[in-house]
């Protein structure tokens, strides 16, 4: 019995041009994301924050390398 390891989308390695791209909206580091939002939680690749601006809730998929915020809904 073998051990399967599925991806399960997550994205690494992509410059914040790619993303920009592929997911047409803001890319962010971990600097600017922290300017505009408060992190709530996460599970990779996956994060859920609050906008410091209007307070609502927003979800976001991240890279690690280079650590990346993308994907905005």
């Amino acid at each position: 019995m073998g051990i399967t390891i599925k991806d399960y989308g997550s994205t690494s390695g992509r410059s914040r041009l790619e993303l920009q791209t592929q997911y047409g909206g803001q890319v962010l580091d971990t600097r600017e994301l922290q300017a505009a939002y408060e992190v709530k939680s996460f599970a990779a690749p996956f994060v859920i924050l609050k906008d410091k601006h209007t307070g609502k809730t927003v979800t976001a998929r991240f890279q690690h390398q280079p650590r990346y915020y993308f994907d905005f809904i």
